[in-house]
């Protein structure tokens, strides 16, 4: 099973199990605030079990009358009252019972500052995670408008202090998330998928400014044929727009003397992502590693209406229709 399918699983199930506790426990998620010692306290639940209290992150989930917060390392167990606008903690490292109001009622300016902030917290794009990511055997496209390419499909995402939010017909995934150097990994359940970044998301228009991506010309199949009367071989490169990349090989020998008649069959495949920068065309081969090629476009010398990409003087015969190169 793909990793990130599996993690979408446990984040999923995990979800459903949050939106059942919301359905249970009322409407515990927002704002709150207290001054009954003198100096404001906030607390903010978010609908993902995450939060704050005084800027400190947190994390939480509920149970029947029982709030459980995480921070750091050390989670307290609470009694929960909630009436209303008005939210009631004891027990755990209290001596007596602490009163939050919903939205810090009675301090508007205060909570429209909050409010503003809860909204920010999943609108803010990480620049440093949108591209395209590769490893084990599968491909992840972040972009900047806030969609997410995985196996072919579109999902929108958000980011949020650590985690990314990923939004389909099934409902919201959670992931944490950290980048190290052009490193990705992101953990849902304890599980973890690690990513090595392979491209720009952008696309080739970028290359005049010195950026790399994915050139939309390109995209298709483009195939290098050589047949004689004893062998013919194939390779076909499928470039996507998503960056991704697929490469097959096929080749056939017949050997037909006095003593020997025969012959022997081959092939293999490769898949991995791609890009472009300039005159190179750069992969990330999941059997090959990284490297690049001296990329030229040309027209067939014969067939003229047919373009070719030439890869380190090697040429790749369009499979896809397309306008010969002008």
């Amino acid at each position: 099973m793909r990793k990130l399918l599996f993690l979408l699983c446990l984040s999923f199930s995990a979800s459903a199990q949050i939106g059942a506790k919301v359905q249970q426990q009322g409407k515990i998620f927002g704002i709150w605030q207290n001054n009954q010692f003198g100096y404001q306290m906030t607390l903010m639940l978010q609908a993902d079990g995450s939060g704050e209290f005084d800027g400190d992150p947190i994390k939480f989930s509920t149970q029947a009358t029982i709030i459980s917060i995480t921070s750091g390392t050390e989670t307290t167990k609470y009694n929960y009252i909630l009436q209303g606008n008005s939210l009631t903690l004891s027990g755990g490292d209290l001596e007596g019972k602490v009163l939050f109001s919903r939205n810090g009622a009675g301090d508007q300016n205060s909570s429209s500052a909050l409010s503003s902030k809860a909204t920010q917290t999943f609108t803010n794009t990480d620049r440093s995670l949108i591209g395209t990511w590769a490893g084990n055997n599968e491909v992840l496209l972040f972009k900047a408008d806030g969609t997410c390419v995985y196996l072919g499909n579109s999902f929108s995402y958000k980011v949020s202090q650590g985690f990314i939010i990923i939004t389909s017909a099934q409902g919201d995934a959670r992931f944490g998330y950290s980048i190290a150097g052009s490193q990705l990994t992101l953990t849902a359940n304890g599980q973890k998928v690690i990513y090595a970044k392979s491209g720009s998301a952008e696309t080739s228009a970028n290359n005049d400014k010195g950026k790399g991506g994915v050139a939309p010309e390109l995209v298709g199949q483009w195939c290098y044929l050589n047949m004689n009367q004893n062998s013919q071989t194939s390779r076909c490169i499928v470039l996507r727009e998503d960056g991704t990349y697929t490469y097959s090989y096929e080749g056939s020998r017949s050997v037909n003397t006095e003593a020997i008649s025969g012959g022997t069959s081959s092939q293999n495949s490769d898949r991995g992502t791609w890009y472009v920068q300039g005159d190179r065309l750069y992969y990330n081969s999941q059997s090959a590693g990284q490297g690049s090629y001296r990329l030229e476009k040309k027209n067939h010398p014969k067939n003229v209406n047919d373009p070719m990409i030439v890869l380190d003087g090697e040429p790749f015969v369009t499979m896809t229709s397309r306008a010969p190169w002008r």
